[in-house]
């Protein structure tokens, strides 16, 4: 959760600014039950043509 919430100061910051959509999900991996995965969902739009992120006006 630590790298999650990282990833959430810089996304929600000044230089991005995107809007979180729900709350936070923590789900075990199926093949390894050690493993938690930690997903954030935002509104955006991303190019990945231009490796770019750009949020929801």
């Amino acid at each position: 959760m630590l790298m999650g919430n990282v990833a959430n100061k810089l996304l929600t910051g000044p230089r991005y600014k995107l809007s979180r959509v729900g709350t936070p999900s923590i789900v075990p991996i199926v093949a390894d039950k050690d493993v938690i995965r930690y997903i954030l969902r935002y509104s955006c739009s991303i190019d990945l043509d231009k490796n770019t992120i750009h949020s929801r006006s």
